[in-house]
């Protein structure tokens, strides 16, 4: 048998990784290998700024008391058995009653049928239906007396007087401090949350201290009827008739008098006021309420208003909003120079946001497109017999980091076909949409190049393009459920990504969404994922890393989900289960 050769010991010559092209370079480097990135959980800060002190709801109590149902207790068995005999005694005074009124040998409800019958037959008959309700002959009832003779009220209802109800909304704390600086400045901006009674009170107390001798005191709504139920109140409150001291005008509805002192209306009728008398004289103070809604009319309305005011010194300008939280005002609630920047360009304060970050991101070339596509209607439309292949169509542009990135590559295809309208009806694109767009671009570029930013593209590198959507709609942050959909960062909210989302079923763990919609859930609309620690980085004064060795706000509120095992039904993890099934073996074991 021959003897088994043994191994070479020649040196085995090394080899270079480029000539294994298809071998990982960071493949056995333990310093990429060791680079993993951990998971990052950010919460909303819980500080206020100094000039809202005490006025929101991060210091307000607002929770609601929690009710714990308990099905199986003695209590709810009581409860139970009590409503069951309730409505048993009900029924059967309601059948005495009817028994009673049936034993009657006459029939008293032909005298009200009988137009000729005479006056005591239908006397009688009214007493004998009181008799069968328990009331006494010529009683009225509770319901009547409250209200007869009294005027309708169109406040929350309430047991408290009008006075003790002004006195205990929140700016009635503050009457005497915007009393002084309303006299001292010509122009006040309140910003107040929602319910707090700058619409209602304001005009109450510049009336009460006499700015209403000198002229009318007008206060802007955005819509007509918020106008007239403002109105309506405001004259209950004062204690006149609708018309006289307090009234209303609308379009084609002028509900004022000569001797109306407090006059509410829609913007569009105060900027129909300014083309005939552009002094506007007539008025002592003009209230802007509701101005975060921004409206044409509202817009042009600061223009005039700002003319009027160089004008006449005397007149006196409030402008009321409700928080933004944008980086746009300082702590004292003054525009820092962010938030002049964000004034130079007509639209929403987040879209203005968005874009000046793109400056600094050196991505403004596509985020001038997509600002510019979000501005329209939606630009995809899906007819009726054609909707399989327009859903096809669209798929085709959807890209995988969202829904904003898919409106920039449409709008680069558009532009790749020379702006052509078959290119438009082919893949089943509003081409209307698509050119108005393009003017909404071509105007945001000229505004631009006026206050000199720099127009950069940032090519492939769509991170930066995220990162500053996320600047702008930080607010809008939500994070995966454990159970099913999202929750918003800031209330806690559950939504939805929407079904035409470039993201449905894809399901990041974060994102970033442009707009809620509600049918028959709250769904998100133009939606982009997002990584956590970008909200820290792009609005550190709202956002903060959590601490991991606490259990964060949000974590707190989230539930434990058992792991999954495939031979059990969902529940029979649970201890009930096992005593129950413990039970009865003992018994019938």
């Amino acid at each position: 048998m021959a003897p088994m050769p043994f191994p070479s010991t020649r040196a085995v010559p090394r080899r270079k990784s480029s000539e294994y092209p298809d071998l990982d370079e960071d493949f056995g480097n333990p310093a990429a290998t060791a680079e993993v990135e951990e998971e990052l959980d950010v919460e909303v800060r819980e500080e206020e700024p100094a000039f809202l002190a005490g006025q929101t709801k991060k210091t307000l109590e607002l929770s609601p008391v929690k009710i714990v149902k308990a099905p199986d207790g003695s209590l709810n068995r009581a409860a139970l058995a009590g409503a069951a005999l309730a409505k048993e005694r009900r029924e059967l005074r309601q059948q005495e009653a009817n028994e009673q009124a049936d034993s009657e040998a006459r029939d008293f409800s032909a005298p009200w049928l009988d137009p000729m019958a005479k006056d005591s037959d239908r006397v009688f008959a009214q007493d004998l239906r009181r008799e069968l309700r328990g009331q006494k002959a010529g009683e009225q009832p509770k319901w009547k007396e409250a209200t007869f003779n009294k005027a309708t009220t169109f406040g929350e209802i309430t047991s408290l007087s009008i006075q003790e109800q002004r006195k205990s909304l929140p700016i009635y704390k503050l009457r005497d401090p915007l009393l002084k600086a309303i006299r001292e400045h010509p122009v006040l901006i309140v910003v107040g949350d929602t319910g707090s009674g700058k619409t209602t009170q304001m005009t109450q107390y510049l009336a009460e201290e006499g700015f209403a001798d000198k002229g009318r005191i007008g206060c802007t709504q955005p819509r007509r009827v918020a106008a007239m139920s403002v109105a309506k109140r405001v004259a209950e409150e004062v204690g006149c008739r609708l018309g006289q001291e307090v009234g209303y005008t609308i379009r084609f509805e002028d509900c004022t008098s000569p001797e109306t002192r407090i006059k509410y209306m829609t913007d569009g009728m105060l900027q129909r006021e300014s083309l005939i008398d552009p002094d506007l004289s007539q008025y002592s103070v003009i209230m802007l309420d509701e101005a975060h809604e921004r409206t044409i009319a509202t817009d042009v309305l600061f223009g005039l208003l700002k003319k009027a005011i160089k004008r006449r010194p005397d007149l006196k300008l409030i402008v009321t909003s409700a928080t933004l939280d944008l980086s746009a005002l300082d702590d004292e609630g003054l525009l820092t120079r962010l938030g002049r920047k964000m004034a130079d360009f007509p639209m929403d304060p987040a879209l203005a946001k968005t874009l000046i970050a793109s400056v600094e991101l050196g991505c403004s070339e596509e985020i001038l497109s997509i600002v510019a596509m979000l501005s329209v209607q939606s630009v995809f439309y899906r007819p009726k017999e054609k909707q399989g292949q327009a859903d096809s169509k669209k798929a085709k542009f959807h890209q995988p980091e969202g829904d904003h990135l898919t409106l920039l590559t449409v709008y680069n295809g558009w532009k790749a076909s020379n702006f052509s309208n078959p290119w438009c009806y082919e893949n089943f694109i509003q081409a209307r949409s698509m050119r108005r767009a393009q003017d909404v671009r071509k105007q945001l570029l000229g505004i631009m190049d006026r206050y000199k930013h720099d127009i950069i593209s940032a090519g492939k590198d769509y991170n930066r393009v995220r990162k500053a959507i996320c600047s702008g709609y930080f607010r809008n942050a939500a994070k995966k459920d454990p159970q099913e959909g999202y929750k918003t960062l800031v209330e806690g909210t559950p939504v939805y990504i929407h079904p035409s989302s470039a993201l449905f079923n894809r399901n990041p763990e974060w994102c970033i969404y442009h707009e809620l919609i509600l049918t028959t859930r709250e769904y998100c609309h133009n939606v982009t994922a997002i990584e956590p620690k970008w909200l820290v980085e792009v609005a550190p004064q709202f956002f903060k890393v959590a601490d991991a060795n606490k259990i964060s706000k949000r974590k707190r509120q989230e539930k434990i989900e058992p792991l999954f095992n495939k031979y059990e039904k969902p529940d029979e993890w649970r201890l009930s289960k096992v005593k129950r099934s413990a039970r009865s073996s003992q018994t019938f074991g």
